[in-house]
């Protein structure tokens, strides 16, 4: 669930839509108001290009993050099934760790770091990932952290070591 992996499910709903027919979304809607592309399917295929230039990527890979947590604060379904998606792969992520790796505690704190879980609007989706975390992690309390400030790179360092 980065940044680059919710843009690409982002534009796949809008292409749903678009060039497809499909259901409705408001992140569609909130995608060319934003920025002001045609709405057609000759406009949302265009717009590709703007992922493939090195100078608009990151600006467009921002928009469409900023698009699916309008989206999902707004109770859009497309966006609710992409957080759905989410949510079960990092509730996967970290329950494996609780599965392979030793806590002498039956209390795990779980550091969230990242701008996902820090910076943006995402509540919805780290309320669905505690959830879907306490119905796998067995006998284990999870207790969650947000990160409020920059990881410590020595930290850093040390866990990768512990993992080798």
């Amino acid at each position: 669930g980065n940044g680059e992996w919710i843009a690409q499910k982002v534009f796949n709903k809008l292409y749903d839509e678009i060039c497809l027919g499909l259901s409705h979304t408001c992140m569609t809607d909130d995608y060319f108001a934003k920025t002001e592309i045609e709405r057609s399917r000759e406009g949302l295929l265009g717009s590709i290009r703007m992922l493939d230039d090195e100078d608009t990527a990151g600006e467009m890979v921002r928009l469409l993050i900023d698009v699916f947590f309008d989206g999902l604060n707004r109770g859009d379904k497309a966006a609710e099934m992409i957080c759905e998606e989410m949510s079960e792969r990092g509730s996967e992520y970290i329950c494996a760790h609780l599965k392979f790796q030793h806590f002498a505690s039956d209390t795990v704190s779980v550091v969230l770091s990242g701008s996902m879980h820090t910076k943006l609007p995402s509540e919805k989706y780290i309320e669905r990932l505690k959830e879907k975390c306490s119905s796998k992690s067995g006998a284990k309390t999870l207790r969650f952290i947000r990160l409020d400030r920059p990881p410590v790179t020595g930290c850093i360092n040390w866990m990768l070591e512990q993992t080798k």
